[in-house]
């Protein structure tokens, strides 16, 4: 009895995960286009899974069923209407291209395709974190050398500063004791 209210509501439940799906495209090819000023790498990456992700949803098998593209805005579409049609007329064969036999339908297959891409251990958002930490890593050794040069320089300009200031004190020194034997040797003489 279970299936048989499932397969009666088959249409609806199909007809609404289409059309949520075709939404959630679109707000992934939204999300891609304001993302790509600030970090045009990732929206470029992104952009590859997404074209990816669109082959699968304007493959025939969903044209057929209502699936459109709009060449110009990117965005999907999905007419009810045009898919209500297609299950009207063969209902099994609509089920068997979203759902197929042992798992091998439309649906399973962008499943597996986007289980891949988004992958915490070698998905393309894994990739981007590993690409970052490397950057990161090298802009940290980067900083370590220049504050060691830095340290090294000023350590260097204190030397030639204490060194300048010695000779500067030995001058005035100088000059003094040649001030006061001026001055003495022109007191003596007058």
């Amino acid at each position: 009895a279970k299936t048989a209210v499932i397969e009666s509501g088959a249409e609806d439940v199909l007809s609404t995960h289409l059309e949520e799906m075709v939404s959630a495209y679109n707000a992934i090819n939204s999300y891609v286009k304001g993302i790509y000023d600030s970090d045009p790498t990732l929206a470029n990456t992104m952009k590859s899974v997404q074209t990816g992700l669109k082959n699968y949803l304007t493959s025939n098998a969903l044209v057929d069923l209502g699936v459109t593209s709009d060449w110009e805005t990117g965005e999907l579409s999905f007419d009810s209407e045009t898919f209500a049609t297609a299950y009207a007329d063969d209902a099994s064969a609509v089920k068997s291209a979203l759902l197929g036999d042992n798992n091998d339908g439309l649906m399973n297959r962008l499943d597996d395709y986007m289980g891949d891409k988004l992958s915490t251990t070698d998905g393309f958002l894994a990739a981007k974190k590993t690409t970052i930490n490397k950057e990161i890593s090298r802009l940290d050794d980067s900083i370590a050398a220049m504050e060691t040069r830095l340290e090294k320089r000023r350590t260097l300009l204190e030397a030639q500063f204490t060194a300048m200031e010695t000779l500067v004190s030995s001058l005035n020194s100088q000059g003094d004791y040649l001030t006061n034997f001026f001055d003495s040797y022109s007191s003596t003489s007058s």
